[in-house]
């Protein structure tokens, strides 16, 4: 009897198969999966790790599999250099998705990413530093806070308990260069609801010019500025579900209701995304963005 034996062999991938197929268009897929979360809101931390965890696997499993192919292709051709390129290409991937995954990472559910513990207590003559990105402090007699610094995730909500605590304010001194849009907004309600009134010692630009202008007072230091950009947002196409556009319209409408001139405001809106506009105090007082005395 004469035995017949089979075998099977299993067929790789080419080289450029490999790194097209395999790594660019798989890469490319899970590019547009990530592009479509952005589309969830509220995305959740917790979800937005496994599903990161899940991306990384998926690369991990590519970088195998075409290194695999390139061994072989090395073995078969002898071109160093094509494969030393093709591990460059993914290398180049690689920095696309990390990049990706911190885009993913901004635009996250801003709840799940604030501290969930309540602001720590203080006295009227200490400094509090919520956050590396802003300071607050207070004088003796709890009639004015100072605010320094970037209006980051979660900063209104900290702030909230010592504007409750402190009966005595009357007015809030702003010295910052802007930041995120949403949290501004907020720190302006509390500030108009409370009837405060806003003070620049120095500077305030792009968002936080939305706080001071929530002031029921709004006064100038010797030298202090006050900035305007026209809305933008860097890596907008991959962060749609925040539509700068959209913002425009709602903040024109909250500002001529504190008393800004409409044509202050069409150049505002209008001007170029870069460069930001320092107004002379003449043109603020003439467009009722500083109060006169």
């Amino acid at each position: 009897m004469s035995a017949i034996s089979t075998s099977v062999t299993i067929q790789r991938p080419t080289f450029l198969g490999a790194l097209l197929f395999t790594g660019l268009g798989l890469r490319v897929l899970c590019a547009a999966a990530m592009y479509g979360l952005t589309y969830v809101e509220p995305l959740a931390l917790p979800a937005l790790a496994a599903v990161l965890a899940g991306d990384l696997f998926i690369f991990v499993w590519q970088l195998m599999r075409f290194g695999n192919v390139a061994a072989d292709h090395l073995r078969q051709t002898g071109h160093f250099w094509t494969v030393v390129s093709g591990f460059t290409f993914f290398g180049l991937m690689g920095i696309a998705m990390v990049v990706q995954w911190w885009l993913l990472y901004q635009g996250v559910d801003m709840a799940a990413r604030t501290v969930k513990e309540p602001v720590s207590s203080y006295t009227q003559s200490s400094k509090s530093s919520f956050d590396d990105r802003f300071k607050v402090s207070m004088t003796r007699d709890g009639k004015t806070m100072f605010f320094s610094g970037v209006m980051s995730d979660g900063m209104a909500r900290k702030l909230e308990p010592m504007l409750d605590r402190s009966q005595a304010l009357q007015t809030v001194t702003l010295d910052s260069p802007g930041g995120n849009l949403y949290e501004a907004r907020s720190f302006a309600r509390r500030i108009q609801k409370r009837g405060l009134n806003t003070h620049v010692a120095k500077e305030c630009s792009a968002s936080c010019t939305l706080v001071f202008v929530a002031g029921t007072q709004r006064t100038l230091g010797p030298g202090a500025e006050l900035g305007f950009h026209r809305y933008g947002l860097d890596f907008e196409q991959l962060l749609p579900n925040v539509q700068t556009i959209k913002e425009i319209p709602e903040d024109r409408k909250y500002l001529v209701s504190r008393g800004i001139d409409v044509r202050f405001l069409e150049r505002v809106f209008t001007m170029d995304r870069g460069p930001i506009w320092y107004p002379t105090r003449t043109q603020l007082e003439t467009a009722g963005v500083v109060t006169r005395p």
